[in-house]
């Protein structure tokens, strides 16, 4: 009986002698974490989050137009700002919960806007801007997003650790279709302005490169632009239109889900 006992004990001991073992699992470092993380644990907001981010601002004026007349000369922090305000006053505060990053003309580095918005856990982000050139003759409007996204992120800081760490952009296809449907409406606003298509952009710009959801770049004419430069007038109602056109698009993105019917309080089924 002992002997049994002895060449049963033996037997485990091989069989267990034989099982390959399995490298720890390193723990992650607090602090650290990946746009990867960030996407696949986002749990659904009850309102969809929108993001107006007003390009530029304070001592960064962004764009300016250096046209003949002084009087039609023009900033772009200006005027995203203003697109910012019309789009916001447009969105249905019902249906969205929408941010704004720039209320004012307040400089905002770039990781600052992006760590003051992340905490919403935001459903769309568009960067309002506009466009510049050396040539007066380049005149148009653009939308863009970005191929690839930052993987890595300090979360405690917002910054990336090591810029080589990047991911194919998982909302390119999204994003690509939420820039034809603007391209498309801000066309039928604008018969007369050039269209100068869907950008996918490669270099690293942190509104569309440093975020974990979808980002896409607005360029709304060109500041410099001899035809475009009469859009942004006091007495054109161009902004005002466009910013209809980007209210209406964003809001044809999330189709409206009715709310869940609770039968009156006594009607409730009884569960068997």
């Amino acid at each position: 009986m002992k002997c049994l006992t002895g060449i049963i004990v033996l037997m485990i001991f091989l069989i267990s002698c034989d099982k390959e073992e399995t490298a720890p699992t390193p723990e992650k470092k607090k602090g650290y974490w990946t746009a990867e993380d960030k996407i696949r644990t986002k749990t659904p907001n009850a309102r969809p989050v929108i993001v107006l981010d007003a390009g530029h601002g304070g001592i960064d004026p962004g764009g300016l137009s250096n046209h003949d007349s002084v009087e039609l000369n023009v900033r772009e922090k200006d005027l995203t700002l203003r697109m910012s305000e019309l789009v916001y006053q447009k969105l249905d505060k019902k249906r969205f919960n929408v941010i704004r990053i720039r209320k004012n003309d307040t400089d905002w580095h770039r990781h600052m806007r992006t760590r003051y918005v992340e905490p919403a856990h935001p459903d769309l982000l568009v960067t309002l801007h506009t466009n510049w050139d050396r040539d007066s003759n380049t005149n148009g409007f653009e939308f863009a997003y970005s191929s690839r996204i930052l993987n890595y992120v300090d979360s405690n800081r917002n910054k990336p650790l090591g810029d080589t760490m990047n991911i194919k952009n998982p909302f390119a296809e999204k994003l690509t279709k939420y820039c034809q449907t603007l391209s498309y409406n801000t066309k039928r606003a604008f018969p007369g302005m050039r269209n100068r298509g869907i950008k996918e952009r490669k270099d690293r710009i942190w509104m569309l490169y440093g975020v974990y959801y979808p980002s896409l770049l607005v360029e709304f004419g060109f500041v410099t632009g001899k035809n475009d430069i009469f859009l942004y007038q006091k007495d054109s109602d161009s902004l005002n239109i466009f910013a209809n056109v980007l209210a209406k698009s964003i809001t044809g993105f999330f189709p409206k889900v009715d709310s869940f019917y609770m039968p009156p309080l006594g009607m409730v089924p009884a569960l068997k």
